[in-house]
């Protein structure tokens, strides 16, 4: 039990939300305080001026205090000299006239009263009023104040702690979730339903990244294990052509060369993609037009499918112009040529659709369950690994994408034919 009381006071103490919650509660019962204040200070001055109007209209009206009717609670008093006048009247006003209040000043029952001295036709005259409705007001006043003031602190203070502790609990769900993922759980998930405030945006975007973190760490794995099988073959391959060069083979060693060139070219490949990826900066964007651009990747790369007895077609419509790097679009779109060229049919299309551009062909397509994987470094769909290439082509038209917040969407045509599309209404 008193772990439990103990654990709940180091909570308060050190959840922002419940000190949020206490310290506005602070605020408002401070202001409420001095609204309640500068209320009942108004309302007894205002009182205290009705009262004076009262008595100045009495005491302008009295002639002969038999022929005047008085208001309730209010009594008046005549002399001919100042002194003469009911004691403590006569000998509090012996040397000042005008309006004052009474205390403990007991008549008629009553303690407290609010006193007009004034000289009107060579006699002194004295009002006086009872402030016991003035001080029935305050009081009341007052009362009602403190009730309310007690219930609203009482429901602010409520509704406080209950939406902190609600907001605790999910920033409880997401420290946990943080704690499982720095322990190596990528399963680790928040899982709020509702995503209608910032702390459910906040545990939605945690969620998000805990999928890309866990879809990354896979994609490492698997590019390790790619790249290890990828250099074995061409490391055993080099370390024969090596040996064969060193028992008198001529021809060994440009093999080894040859074998050590497809190396290199792949880790230039990879690194080119790690510095797309790494690099956001916007200093680099620049207007580009995609009918421009089509048409000079076009050119450049016509007529090497032309020396292989395939066309690449050129169809523009209605081009946009984008902010974007203009040279790695041209990488881009001449890895998806290059793809196309080895993979695909005779018949390649690089097109331009408004924000949308890509290539197409006529070639077999690619399995539906491998449209999402082949974007991925190092996956191929020769699973063998014995054809040419390292599976990074597409890897890095995915970066160029990531790099310009574009969308890389890739299908199969029919009846025949692959499609992959770079869109980049976002921009």
């Amino acid at each position: 039990m008193f772990s439990a009381l103990r654990s709940r006071i180091i909570w308060v103490r050190r959840s922002s939300l419940m000190r949020l919650t206490l310290l506005f509660t602070a605020i408002f019962t401070l202001a409420f305080l001095l609204v309640a204040v500068v209320t009942v200070y108004l309302v007894d001055r205002q009182t205290l001026v009705r009262i004076d109007a009262e008595l100045q209209a009495t005491a302008s009206q009295i002639d002969d205090l038999d022929d005047i009717d008085l208001p309730p609670g209010t009594f008046a008093f005549t002399a001919d000299r100042k002194n003469d006048l009911p004691r403590p009247i006569g000998r509090i006003r012996t040397s000042w006239d005008g309006f004052a209040t009474l205390d403990q000043f007991e008549f008629r029952g009553e303690k407290d009263w609010r006193v007009l001295v004034i000289e009107q036709d060579d006699e002194w005259i004295a009002v006086i009023k009872s402030l016991s409705d003035r001080e029935d007001v305050i009081e009341t006043m007052t009362g009602v104040y403190a009730v309310t003031a007690g219930l609203a602190l009482v429901l602010a203070i409520g509704l406080g702690v209950w939406i902190a502790t609600k907001a605790q609990r999910r920033f409880s769900l997401i420290k946990l979730t943080l704690e499982d993922l720095a322990k190596g759980d990528l399963k680790a998930r928040v899982g709020l339903k509702h995503h209608d405030d910032d702390i459910g945006a906040l545990a939605s975007a945690l969620d998000k990244t805990a999928d890309q973190l866990e879809r990354l760490v896979a994609q490492t794995r698997n590019l390790g294990a790619n790249i290890a099988h990828d250099l074995r073959t061409p490391l055993a391959r080099m370390s024969v052509n090596l040996q064969q060069a060193q028992d008198g083979d001529a021809g060994g060693l440009e093999r080894a060369f040859d074998d050590l060139d497809r190396l290199s070219s792949t880790f230039d490949a990879i690194m080119r993609i790690a510095r797309i990826e790494a690099n956001r900066s916007e200093t680099d964007l620049a207007p580009v037009d995609l009918g421009d651009l089509a048409t000079t990747v076009s050119e450049l790369f016509s007529p090497v499918l032309e020396d292989e007895g395939k066309t690449l077609a050129l169809k523009i419509t209605s081009p946009a112009t984008i902010a974007a790097d203009k040279d790695l679009l041209i990488q881009a779109l001449g890895n998806l040529i290059q793809n196309a060229r080895v993979y695909g049919g005779d018949q390649v299309t690089l097109f331009v659709n408004g924000t949308n551009i890509g290539v197409s062909d006529n070639g077999q397509g690619v399995p539906d369950d491998m449209l999402d994987k082949i974007i991925q470094p190092m996956v191929r769909l020769d699973q063998t690994r014995q054809s040419d290439g390292a599976g990074l082509g597409l890897s890095m038209v995915g970066a160029v994408a990531d790099r310009h917040d574009a969308t890389l969407t890739l299908r199969n045509l029919q009846p025949s034919g692959l499609e992959i599309n770079l869109n980049f209404a976002k921009m």
